[in-house]
């Protein structure tokens, strides 16, 4: 059409973001036969408006540009929705409504100290669930018994998932961590998973991102296990459900190699082959100077009465 402004791409906020007052970002581009000489462009967060910018910016056949708001502060722990929308393209309505609108779910991914732990038995507020095809992700949390009954873990529910869910990825992303100034990393957790009868294809994998969180490119892949050879607790025809201690195993890998980075985040991606229930639990980030010889915790006080 002649007057066609489209958003091409959100480039701030990102999904995560290491820094918590942004000016958020769009590059708008012409796709339409007239050269765009004036557009407005509106900024709202959950529905609300924050800004709306008036742009005299010539823009020509199939050029783009790059619109800049003010100073905002990202939510710290709930995710927000940025919608970025085109009012107005040539002092008039634009021709194309299909791409005058883009959105982005972001949050602040607040800085943890290490040595830091996670037992799921708590809020779960600096961690995210994300899944790749933007429904709700099937990372839960849930009674999975260990050293004690009422264990609490984190579980991926894949067995006997729906067709519509086959063949999506999961994420389980970590809090943001700064190594620059360690000498070394290690990262420690606890999984289960009993494989069910056929060709199945779960894959548990665990990436290192340091973008904060943004990206987990293959290369950064630090541990990948596909089912069968994902099984602790051997096979089961039934939806798996770990009995104690001896159905887990534990993992230590050692991420030395990224000491020096400042938005380091760990990524824990299922992929949904429609295999088995697959637990996580107990995640540690720690370096060698600060994992003691011995080190015994209390976890928990139970069965104090009231009165």
């Amino acid at each position: 059409v002649a007057d066609d402004l489209g958003i091409k791409e959100i480039i701030s906020p990102v999904m995560r973001n290491c820094e918590q007052i942004i000016n958020p970002q769009v590059e708008v581009k012409n796709y339409g036969t007239n050269t765009i000489t004036d557009f407005k462009i509106s900024l709202y967060i959950d529905g609300n408006l924050v800004e709306t910018k008036t742009e005299n910016t010539v823009i020509s056949e199939l050029l783009s540009s790059i619109v800049s708001f003010g100073e905002i502060t990202i939510p710290e722990y709930e995710a927000g929705t940025f919608e970025f929308i085109i009012e107005e393209t040539n002092n008039s309505t634009d021709g194309n409504s299909e791409n005058n609108v883009k959105s982005i779910q972001a949050k602040y991914s607040d800085e943890q100290l290490i040595p830091y732990f996670q037992n799921f038995n708590s809020t779960l507020s600096s961690w995210q669930l994300t899944n790749s095809n933007d429904s709700t992700a099937s990372w839960s949390k849930i009674q999975a018994p260990y050293d004690q009954i009422d264990n609490q873990a984190m579980v991926l529910s894949y067995y006997q998932s729906s067709e519509e869910k086959f063949g999506e990825l999961d994420m389980l992303i970590s809090p943001t961590f700064d190594l620059s100034s360690l000498a070394s990393a290690d990262i420690s957790f606890k999984y289960a998973y009993a494989a069910t009868e056929g060709n199945i294809t779960d894959v548990f994998t665990v990436a290192v991102s340091t973008d904060c969180g943004n990206s987990f490119p293959e290369e950064n892949y630090i541990f990948q296990k596909f089912s069968p050879l994902l099984n602790t607790a051997g096979i089961s025809s039934s939806a798996f459900i770990p009995e104690g201690a001896d159905d887990w195993t534990e993992i230590d890998i050692n991420i030395t190699e990224y000491v020096g980075n400042e938005n380091v985040v760990i990524g824990f991606i299922g992929h949904n082959g429609g295999g088995n229930n697959l637990y996580f639990d107990d995640f540690s980030f720690f370096t060698s100077e600060n994992k003691l010889e011995n080190d015994l915790a209390l976890k928990s006080v139970e069965d104090i009465p009231p009165v």
